[in-house]
């Protein structure tokens, strides 16, 4: 019993650690970031380095040390207050916004929305307008983002007003970078990234008749998972709580079946 005890011990201290590692990262990071782009060092932009590469968005960006420099020396620090809006509906973008902690709302015009919720009830999301639709401007809720997330590119890859926006659900940290900085160092390699996205997703029939501008905001709902051969995805009688595209390989579904003897596990159709 004292030496299960003890090892849950070692375990919350374990955990401990590696939260008060992660928040001495991040205070260390805005500490950085605070500074002025020109008073920066090269001592200070090395020390970002690492912890830059601790944020997801930089994690599934192959950026060579030279480029993350370049980027390190353009980024800001901004910080908003719950229920404040970064990011207004309809206006111009200028500001490119990673999320270092918190959670930010996306949310769309209801008209919009319902366009989106076609994806999890096909039988939802009619596309008759309600009487006096055409007057309402109510902004709803798509997704939730949170730390190591991004937004705010669509605007300025475009050139377009903002199709969203974007309201903090908690008190919110970010890297932001202007715009004029974004298109010197990001567009082209974000471009590229939003490009295999759109071409995917048009692969598949649910969007065909999608224009592309509709599509480029799905990526915000998406996040890629992998899973290794013979991991259940999802096992009978759990909540839905996800779509899945495949993008890559080959799941084969099943359920049970009612049998006068018992009940078995029969496959329905193996998808790739």
């Amino acid at each position: 019993i004292n030496a299960e005890y003890m090892g849950r011990i070692d375990s919350f201290k374990m955990a401990s650690a590696t939260q008060d590692k992660s928040d001495n990262s991040f205070e260390d990071l805005v500490e950085l970031l605070r500074k002025p782009q020109l008073t920066r060092k090269e001592e200070d932009l090395l020390k970002m380095l690492p912890l830059l590469k601790e944020v997801e968005f930089f994690k599934t960006r192959n950026l060579s040390n030279s480029e993350l420099v370049s980027v390190t020396k353009c980024l800001e620090y901004k910080y908003a207050k719950a229920n404040e809006a970064v990011i207004e509906y309809g206006t111009y973008g200028t500001t490119f916004y990673i999320i270092l902690k918190g959670k930010v709302s996306i949310q769309v015009p209801e008209l919009v929305a319902k366009k989106l919720e076609m994806l999890n009830d096909r039988d939802e999301g009619s596309s008759e307008k309600k009487e006096g639709a055409d007057n309402e401007f109510v902004m709803k809720e798509v997704c939730v983002l949170e730390a190591g997330k991004y937004f705010g590119e669509l605007a300025l890859i475009t050139k377009m007003p903002r199709s969203a926006a974007a309201v903090c659900k908690e008190e919110t940290h970010f890297a932001v970078m202007e715009k004029s900085a974004y298109e010197r160092m990001l567009k082209k390699y974000e471009q590229k990234i939003l490009k295999e996205i759109v071409n995917f997703l048009f692969s598949i029939p649910l969007f065909v008749e999608w224009s592309r501008r509709d599509v480029s905001k799905l990526q915000y709902f998406f996040e890629r998972k992998e899973y290794k051969r013979n991991r259940a995805v999802y096992r009978i009688g759990e909540a839905a709580q996800n779509i899945y595209i495949v993008r890559k390989g080959e799941f084969e579904v099943t359920c049970k079946v009612d049998t006068p003897l018992s009940k078995k596990v029969k496959t329905i159709q193996s998808i790739s």
